[in-house]
């Protein structure tokens, strides 16, 4: 299969949410992985692999039977994530106590954490993408202060 990636350096500490958006073409077979990070390793990732499938992943967490951490599968209901004309806008919000994963205004999937999922709890400084199946450009934009400036790759 292939993929392509890209990573930017941001910092979210000391910020209530952190606010990613992920634009890709709106085709069953392309999917992502939004990787974040902190400067000495992971700390999650949201991976949509279908217009009804993705996991969560908490390095750290749980029995750590999955690369040192815990993944949690989720379903989203069919038909809920609409396309933006050709592309598909996914917005991933992520606190200390939760994150969300919403497509044009309405909640998909939302999962709260526990003192259990160790990494994700904690802040972001590094995001990195990963998409499979897709031939275009792949860019990578990041706002990551309370007045938006964009960091690209």
């Amino acid at each position: 299969k292939q993929w392509y990636q890209r990573r930017v350096r941001a910092d979210f500490s000391g910020q209530n949410m952190e606010r990613f958006y992920v634009k890709y073409p709106c085709q069953d077979s392309v999917w992502f992985k939004l990787f974040l990070r902190r400067d000495d390793g992971a700390n999650s990732h949201v991976e949509i692999y279908s217009k009804v499938k993705g996991n969560i992943y908490c390095n750290g967490a749980g029995a750590k039977n999955w690369w040192g951490g815990e993944k949690t599968d989720f379903t989203m209901a069919a038909g809920a994530m609409k396309c933006d004309g050709a592309d598909l806008i996914i917005v991933v919000e992520k606190t200390a106590d939760r994150v969300t994963i919403k497509n044009q205004g309405q909640v998909l999937y939302n999962q709260a954490f526990t003192d259990n999922d160790a990494n994700c709890r904690q802040s972001t400084t590094q995001v990195k993408t990963q998409v499979w199946n897709y031939d275009g450009e792949l860019g990578l934009s990041v706002f990551d202060k309370p007045t938006p400036r964009a960091i690209q790759s």
